[in-house]
């Protein structure tokens, strides 16, 4: 059998989790598949599209079909629900967010697909204003993949509250010390401070929305 995309993209994450998206080379893929790197080029052009056809994967495994939400459940509680979903997908593999950004939707159709389920539900099923709803699909897809990138590229939680944090050269000492009770919470972990900051962009366009119809 002719070598097939899905061993490429196979062999392309198994390297990633190992060694990290710098691991991931078209060169390296091949060598470990026992196949000269022209072979990859009838599948993928370049590592660009590699790394499109990598996200695909991960994002569809975790992402492949969206149920219409019940009615009853707020669009906030929804919203939430489907940002951690991305958030999952991108962590369950080494340096997925890094991996994600700057996909080429027109390869990684399940990212155009949740584009599209999340701009369809807000808009037609909850009734959001058009413009408005896309506004925000688009902060929290963005926030959610910067969050991603910052946790896999940072430092443990842990290893930050026990050396402190870097800004803390810059703010007073009244500050530091209510700033290390606030991180040493048991309940102070990279999932609770991912879905605080996500309330605040949802309470921002709750509030900016009241503002507006109060205003027609």
């Amino acid at each position: 059998m002719g070598l097939q995309k899905e061993t490429i993209v196979t062999k392309a994450l198994e390297i990633l989790n190992r060694d990290g998206l710098e691991g991931v080379t078209l060169r390296r893929v091949a060598a470990e598949l026992q196949v000269k790197a022209a072979s990859l080029y009838w599948h993928v052009q370049n590592k660009r599209e590699l790394l499109d056809e990598m996200a695909e994967v991960m994002l569809r495994t975790r992402l492949s079909s969206y149920d219409p939400p019940d009615k009853s459940i707020p669009w906030q509680t929804w919203l939430v629900d489907i940002a951690n979903r991305l958030r999952d997908a991108l962590l369950a593999y080494r340096d997925g967010g890094l991996v994600v950004a700057g996909v080429n939707p027109n390869r990684a159709k399940t990212f155009a697909r949740l584009g599209a389920f999340l701009l369809t539900t807000l808009h037609q099923t909850y009734g959001l204003e058009l413009e408005s709803a896309g506004i925000l699909c688009t902060t929290v897809l963005l926030y959610t993949w910067a969050s991603v990138i910052e946790e896999q590229t940072s430092p443990p939680m842990e290893e930050i509250v026990r050396k402190g944090p870097a800004i803390q050269q810059y703010l007073s000492e009244a500050m530091l010390q209510e700033l290390s009770q606030l991180n040493r919470r048991p309940e102070r972990t990279t999932t609770s401070f991912f879905n605080q900051g996500l309330q605040l962009i949802i309470a921002g366009a709750e509030k900016t929305w009241q503002e507006r119809t109060q205003t027609l």
